[in-house]
């Protein structure tokens, strides 16, 4: 961690004082124009970011001794090195993809829902044990938010959000992107044996 910020720092100084700097992509970059080269994000326009997250709004310019007064105040944080974790695999098992978010019914702990940025929402009753996938093959394939209604008398309300069109290329090809279709909402209907 130290030495990526180290990189990042020595970057944004050598990015800055770089005497062919182009001024004007550097206002148009802060006012959010010119961070992006056609759709992909530019390396430039990255420098660029973390140098106007780093700099002071003032002055314009980084903090002197940044470095170390992160270091101090990273050693404030609370660290609780006596617990350890063990992980559990839960599912679903290489179905829905890479799993964006998952939710629990605030009614029933052993229902979860996971969204699949490729394969959909899955449901299980049985705190994931099983899971079924409860999308069918004409909706989006691409859930990356789950909500529940959790007013009084609405808990049977969810919400998915679609759409990671360029967060979700498959590793084997550059053509499996699924895009969004805004928000999604279901009613679900309680099933036998599921209280």
């Amino acid at each position: 961690m130290k030495v990526f910020s180290f990189i990042i720092i020595c970057l944004i100084f050598f990015s800055c004082s770089n005497n062919s700097t182009d001024h004007s992509t550097l206002v148009s970059t802060e006012s959010g124009q010119g961070m992006t080269d056609g759709n992909e994000i530019t390396y430039q326009s990255r420098i660029m970011y973390e140098f106007l997250r780093l700099r002071n709004p003032q002055t314009g310019e980084i903090p002197a001794d940044i470095r170390n007064k992160e270091l101090a105040f990273a050693k404030t944080l609370p660290v609780n090195m006596k617990k350890s974790f063990t992980w559990e695999q839960r599912g679903p098992v290489n179905k829905g993809g890479r799993t964006r978010d998952i939710a629990i019914d605030v009614n029933n702990e052993n229902i979860w829902l996971a969204a699949g940025v490729t394969g959909g929402i899955w449901r299980s009753i049985d705190a994931g044990a099983s899971w079924n996938k409860v999308t069918s093959p004409l909706q989006p394939h691409s859930i990356t938010a789950l909500t529940q209604d959790t007013r009084v008398g609405h808990e049977n309300v969810w919400y998915a959000g679609t759409g990671e069109h360029y967060g979700i290329v498959s590793a084997s090809t550059f053509e499996a992107r699924y895009s969004g279709n805004g928000l999604l909402k279901v009613q679900t209907v309680e099933l036998p044996g599921q209280n």
